[in-house]
């Protein structure tokens, strides 16, 4: 399990040399975190929408932050999903079962989120979701998005059916990758990424001079987004 005293040193350590905020989203969440939400709060709103978090996620957000430092422009604060009114046909859509079918060969040619190169490598990771009730303003079933690389596309929590507890990285119009197989592991990545310390002063060093294209290169390494060049995620 993560803990809350090891992920301050690290983010304090981040903050120090990223001190400018140069890595994408950083100048938005400033390497901090919320402070965690009543586990009661949330078992209250998982009963009266039918549904559960896995065990880490929930760990998450009522022992270590309710939202805050993370990947891009941070996690978002559960509480604010529950109370806004722009989210009321997401959370109805919680109880419902998440059941993609796997991406084929075609599909490429219309979701953004897979480029045909990467799907011929690993297909199996690859899904096309097509929700039944067109008529929604949820475009999704049974996950919850908790951050944002940005661009209209979303990093997902699933949270029923047989993926539960998987991390997809959706282009939010039904194509789904497969970006890690639990909320902690996608979290350890990021962590990862910024306790490289030696990597950390390059990238944000080249950054400087060079824009966007060294940091999505950076954060590939550590598998936590597609690999994506500049022009194909603007």
């Amino acid at each position: 399990m993560l803990k809350r005293s090891e992920i301050l040193e690290i983010l304090e350590t981040a903050k120090r040399i990223d001190s400018r905020y140069k890595l994408p989203g950083a100048d938005k969440h400033k390497y901090r975190l919320n402070p965690p939400i009543s586990a009661s709060f949330v078992r209250a709103l998982e009963e009266k929408y039918s549904f559960t978090f896995p065990t880490d996620y929930f760990h998450f957000i009522t022992e270590i932050g309710d939202g805050g430092a993370g990947p891009y422009y941070g996690i978002f604060p559960f509480e604010d999903f529950m109370k806004k009114d722009f989210y009321t046909d997401y959370r109805n859509s919680l109880k419902n079962e998440f059941a993609p079918r796997p991406m084929k060969l075609d599909d490429t040619n219309y979701y953004i989120v897979t480029p045909q190169k990467d799907f011929l490598e690993n297909p199996s990771k690859y899904y096309v979701y097509e929700k039944a009730d067109k008529d929604s303003d949820c475009l999704y079933d049974g996950i919850y998005p908790f951050c944002t690389p940005g661009c209209y596309s979303d990093f997902c929590l699933v949270v029923t059916g047989e993926m539960r507890g998987k991390i997809l990285y959706t282009d939010n119009m039904g194509a789904y990758e497969l970006i890690a197989n639990s909320f902690e592991e996608f979290y350890q990545n990021w962590l990862n990424c910024i306790s490289d310390t030696e990597n950390l002063h390059k990238e944000i060093g080249e950054r400087r001079i060079f824009g966007k294209k060294t940091i999505f290169g950076y954060l590939h390494k550590f598998r936590f987004i597609p690999h994506r060049k500049p022009s194909d995620n603007p």
